[in-house]
């Protein structure tokens, strides 16, 4: 059974996967947290955005409509999914049938775990987790996939834990009410790639490299950060510490009844006892705000450098000149890095469209699984889109360029579906 492959001493409801453990668990605490200038969740969430603006997915041939419509919900969250996959490093688009129609899950952080890969990096099989809390405790449930031979196996386990992270004790599938109708096992024939889709981001893995799993795109700085941090806390306190105060004798002003001072702002007057009611003293210190904030300017600026965004996403540019040779250049690094993500989420993309037409032929939602994609993502970080237009409209009216050609690039349509609409 499939309970008795699970390792030892490996929790039920958290999978683990070595030395990537504590590294995910403290890029999440970093995502998560309020304090500070939240930087880990301004990169993570910045470079989402340029990766996800104005992309479009379109799946032309025979079930391609059925397939974009089952697709339409996560393209409606992507953005917001992808943040929290770029925070971690890694994130699986994994569909499933739940009777009545095909839907999609975002599998995120420790809920999944290669157990095989190829060596280009591949993920061929995992193990999924889902948990669910009740008043007697809580219930897990293991999903394997595995790939060999031609055939796809997945199998399903349940456990039931005390406490969250316990080994817990195997229990029947039929137990609890959500996994009553799910099958310990199905293996499906003629199958030779996931049903699942693998984002990892697409920088080196320096936490463990011989892992699948990819790095936070914020890895690269997690001490930047945290000079950061202190340094923006340094500059609230000088000017919280810098605050204009007046120093009067407390004789000068009128009592409460319980023999108070009774002070017209507790913010700005201080009261001391000199025995001279016309005693009155200014403090007003010069502040060092423009010496912190150009250091925090700095380590700001290596923040981006270090996280492949372009300068002035969190420093402030005015405070160092730049020629526009370093713009560009500096643009251009952004550019090239949230292209290789688009790269990266594309063929997460495509695997979980292929897992979905396996899964649509399988329970007869559509013909024969005939498809195709077309993907278009926004590169306006550095190029002009709209004289890429007219650059495309010239060569079009050349010749060098053909009609659905021009048409496929602007709408991100596939060349099937560019074709048909131009009547080719």
């Amino acid at each position: 059974m499939f309970w008795k492959k699970r390792e030892e001493n490996v929790p039920a409801g958290r999978v683990s996967t070595g030395a990537m453990d504590e590294a995910r668990r403290r890029w999440r605490s970093m995502y998560l947290s309020t304090k500070g200038l939240r930087l880990p969740a301004a990169v993570a969430g910045e470079l989402a955005r340029l990766t996800t603006a104005e992309m479009k997915v379109s799946i032309g041939g025979r079930d391609g409509k059925f397939l974009e419509k089952t697709l339409n919900p996560l393209m409606g969250r992507l953005r917001r999914e992808l943040e929290y996959g770029l925070a971690e490093g890694s994130l699986v688009f994994k569909p499933y049938y739940d009777g009545r129609e095909l839907r999609i899950d975002v599998v995120k952080g420790d809920c999944f775990r290669p157990t095989a890969w190829d060596s280009g990096g591949a993920v061929t099989g995992a193990v999924f987790v889902q948990e669910i809390k009740k008043e007697d405790g809580y219930y897990v449930r293991e999903e394997r996939h595995s790939l060999g031979d031609g055939a796809y196996r997945i199998e399903n386990a349940a456990f039931k834990c005390r406490i969250p992270g316990e080994a817990g004790r195997s229990i029947p599938l039929h137990e609890v009410e959500e996994w009553k109708d799910m099958a310990e096992s199905l293996v499906i024939e003629n199958v030779n790639r996931p049903l699942f889709g693998f984002f990892r981001t697409p920088s080196a893995n320096t936490t463990d490299p011989g892992s699948p799993l990819g790095v936070s795109v914020f890895a690269g700085a997690e001490e930047l950060m945290e000079d950061a941090d202190r340094l923006y806390k340094n500059l609230l306190w000088e000017f919280e510490s810098g605050k204009r105060r007046l120093y009067v004798d407390v004789t000068a002003f009128e009592r409460d009844p319980k023999g108070r001072p009774k002070l017209p702002d507790t913010e700005l007057f201080r009261t001391i006892d000199v025995n001279d009611s016309g005693f009155f003293s200014e403090w007003s210190p010069e502040l060092r705000n423009g010496a912190i904030q150009s250091g925090l300017n700095t380590v700001l600026q290596r923040v981006e450098f270090n996280c492949g965004l372009a300068y002035g996403t969190v420093s402030q540019p005015s405070y160092v000149e730049k020629t526009a040779e370093e713009i560009r250049s500096s643009k251009q690094r952004s550019y090239c890095f949230v292209k290789d993500l688009q790269r990266e989420l594309e063929k997460a993309l495509r695997e979980l469209i292929d897992a979905l037409s396996v899964w649509a032929e399988l329970y007869g939602l559509v013909e024969n699984g005939e498809y195709e994609c077309g993907f278009e993502f926004d590169d306006s970080i550095v190029a002009d889109r709209r004289t890429e237009y007219e650059e495309r409209v010239r060569l079009t009216e050349l010749g060098v360029l053909r009609p659905w050609e021009l048409r496929a690039w602007y709408l991100g349509e596939t060349e099937t579906m560019a074709r048909e609409a131009l009547g080719e």
